[in-house]
Parts: C-alpha cells; structure tokens; sequence
C-alpha cells in the first residue's frame, strides 16, 4: 500500500507535467487566434507526440524520483536540458512528419511556457512537502540493526512523507530508551494500543532475522487495525534502490539465488539484447570509426583494449574496450587526451557490443569486474557470487546509482544495488536504466 502512495506522487508530478505542456499549447493557441482550444478536435497531434517526448526526457532528468529535493539551481538546468532537447526533437520530427508541423509563432510559445510551468511544479511540490503536514505517523517494529539503519534513512531522505513517533522493542526490553536518537515506545505485547496512542498511520516491520518473533505473527496482530504496513526491505527498495542484505540473513541471499535463474524474463533479454546491440553498433558505427582513427595515431596496434572479466556462473570471459589508457613512469597506466573524452561519454565501451552479441554480455546487468576485485569482494562480501547469476552488463542500477568504486567498502555498497536489481530484473527495470544511462552519456559522467 505504501509503495502504492509513493508511485502517486510520480504520477502527480507526470500528470501534472502533461497538462502544463497542453496548458503551453493552449496560451500559444489562444494568443494566436483569440479563441479558446477545443481538447476534442484543435489539439493536433504535435502536442501529443510533445507529451510523449517531454515526459521521457524529464524521467531521463530525474524529475520523478519523489523523494527528492528539488533545489532550484539544479532543478532548473535539468528542465532546461530536457526543454531543449525536446524542442530540438520535435522540431526534427515536425521537418520528417508534416501532420507534426505548428506554425513557428506558436511552436516558440508552446516550449517556451513549458519551461516555467514544469519548474512552478516542482517549486510547489518541494513546498508541500517541506511543510511536512502530509507526513505519515510511522511506528517502526523492532530496536535491532535493521530498525536503526531503517530509521537512519527516513531520517536523511528528504520528502520521505514519513514521521517517525517511535520503535518497538520485540521480547527483551533494551537497557535504553532510545536508539540512534528514536524514542523506544514500548513492546510488542503493547503494539495495538500505541498503535491508537500515536495514531499511527504506517507501521514498519524492521525484525532483526535472529529474532525468534515472525513478521506473520505480528500481521495477523496488525489485521485488527486499519493501519498500512510494510517490510524495511520493501521500504530499503523504494527509497534507496538497494537491498540492506547484512542485516537479513542468510536465508534471503540464499533464497534469491534460487530465483533468479527462473526467471522468465532472462529468455526474452537475450533476444533484446541481440536486437539492440545489432542496431546500436550499426547507429554508432561512425563515432566507433572515428575514436579508431584517432587512436590509430598512437600505433595500429593501441586501438583496442582486451582484458579478461569475470561473467556469468563466475566464468572469465575476455572484454573488448577502445584503448583509453598508455604506459606511464614506472609502469603506471595514465589516461590519455582522448582517452579521457572518450571515457567521459563512454565512447570507450562501444565495442563490448561485441561481446553482448557473443553471448559474453548483456545490454543490462551487474557490470563485469576483473578477477583479483572478484577474489577480494568474495572474501569480505558473504554470497557475492550472486551477481554471476545473471549476465554482466554493459550498463547496469548500480552504474547509475552509484560511482566508479575503488575500494571494498564501495563495492559492499555496488553489491547492494546490485542485489536490488536481481530481486526485481524485469523489462520495466531494464528500459529504466536504459532511460537513465542515457542521462549519463549526454551530460558526460561516464568515467
């Protein structure tokens, strides 16, 4: 139910967003001919495909992640990014398609109100929830590890539309009366009549694993009252994108791993991936001949870069790369010039397309780490092996959620979105990520 109330507040702002784009049409309209537009027969369909190509770019721009402050600096150069390229989008589609075509006067009018109308959306929107009124009275069930890092995270995640009164301790009452700065309100045998004390909105279940109280026992505790509940894996997922996997057990890494490979799904990725890397290499056939030529400066032999990787069931494979790097003093690589653009706009990673048609890669996927990382991670990282159950990818949640990790401690947390992605691998989650990389390469934060 949570996760339902969450998704609303995308939808508000997408829906909110579509009308301020006809809303842009509609003064444009009006200003022009002096009437009022008719929804039914004077929308042409230049507004609709508009809809369409605005809504895509401001989700690439990040401007429907609900738990998000929307700083006014930041915020407006992502609705200036995504304004000008949709302009620029449409306009090439109204030259290819003449039933797109608007006449210039009002084409100007209609993308130049969207801009003001979508960041007045956001101004608002970030206004309504710093007042926090809306917040959510919430009760989080349990005082171990998993209720601690759960509270910790409501309480950094801006907009999170949650209030905490307090935790509930299971069946040993801690020797404190707080935790991590959270009231500890009292025991479980005294959870429905704090439930009605605190008129509580949400209830939280954060039971640490080795406890020997269940999760059911409580919910059929929780069914006598009119009270949403969620788990703090679901509510981890959801406002993290990750999987807090030390603080659940064994149990739920060993039962995921079961999973994955069941998937139905992992049959039709490899037919999309066949299809769109065959289609990508052939589109970014002249940048990949480009980058070569130039490379071929430095000696026909340093174009390209073959290093082996870990993949799939933890078999070695051998990655194909545009040589970004060249022998330093003592040995060292160094990044060259065009090594570091082609980096930047992961010009460098076009050829791995090769190894997705190979069958070595996916599209989509946990990406591929070279074996002394996979000997390390699998000595501090318990069931680390879990990312060879799938295809390494030549982008990936971690890759967009996270940056270029160097040490254990950033791969513990890589492998957390990593875990995320396998818990809920679908196409949705897929044409995500594919949405978001595109932000990625077009802002240049490839590194």
């Amino acid at each position: 139910m949570l996760i339902k109330a969450i998704s609303r507040r995308s939808l508000l702002l997408l829906v909110s967003d579509a009308v301020t784009i006809a809303i842009s049409y509609a003064v444009a309209f009006y200003l022009r001919t002096g009437r009022i537009a008719n929804t039914s027969g004077e929308f042409p369909p230049f507004v609709y495909f508009s809809i369409v190509i605005f809504l895509t770019l401001f989700y690439v721009f990040d401007l429907y992640y609900p738990f998000k402050h929307f700083n006014l600096g930041q915020t407006s150069l992502d609705v200036l990014f995504s304004v000008a390229i949709g302009t620029v989008i449409s306009a090439a589609a109204a030259y290819l398609d003449r039933t797109l075509i608007l006449p210039r006067y009002m084409f100007a009018i209609t993308a130049g109100g969207i801009f003001p109308f979508v960041l007045l959306v956001r101004v608002v929107y970030d206004f309504i929830f710093k007042t926090r009124f809306l917040d959510k009275r919430t009760l989080i069930l349990g005082s171990g590890k998993l209720a601690a890092e759960m509270g910790e995270t409501i309480k950094r995640t801006p907009h999170s539309g949650l209030a905490i009164v307090g935790m509930v301790y299971e069946e040993r009452k801690p020797n404190t009366k707080s935790k991590n700065g959270f009231s500890i309100v009292g025991g479980m045998k005294q959870l429905l009549s704090l439930i009605d004390w605190y008129n509580v909105d949400l209830v939280v279940l954060a039971l640490d694993p080795d406890k020997e109280l269940s999760e059911t026992s409580v919910m059929s505790e929780l069914l006598q009252r009119r009270v949403m509940v969620t788990s703090a894996v679901h509510l981890f997922e959801q406002i993290k994108g990750e999987v807090p996997y030390r603080l659940l057990g064994s149990h739920f890494l060993l039962g995921l791993m079961a999973q994955i490979r069941k998937r139905p799904y992992l049959k039709l990725k490899r037919l999309t991936d066949v299809v769109f890397a065959s289609a990508l290499l052939v589109i970014l056939a002249p940048v990949l001949l480009l980058a070569m030529i130039l490379l071929s400066f430095q000696g026909p032999t340093k174009i390209f870069f073959v290093q082996e990787r870990v993949g799939r069931g933890g078999l070695p494979f051998q990655l194909i790369k545009l040589r970004s790097m060249r022998p330093g003093k003592d040995k060292k690589q160094i990044i060259t010039g065009i090594g570091r653009w082609m980096r930047k706009f992961r010009v460098d990673e076009i050829p791995q397309l090769i190894n997705v048609l190979k069958g070595d890669m996916s599209l989509i996927g946990p990406r591929p780490e070279i074996p002394y990382f996979v000997r390390r991670c699998r000595l501090k990282i318990p069931f680390y092996d879990a990312v060879f159950s799938v295809k390494p990818g030549l982008t990936g949640w971690a890759q967009i959620r996270f940056h270029h990790s160097t040490t254990i401690k950033e791969y513990d947390q890589k492998f957390r979105y990593n875990l995320y992605y396998l818990k809920n691998i679908s196409l949705t989650l897929d044409l995500m990520i594919v949405l978001k990389t595109i932000r990625v390469v077009l802002l240049g934060k490839g590194k």
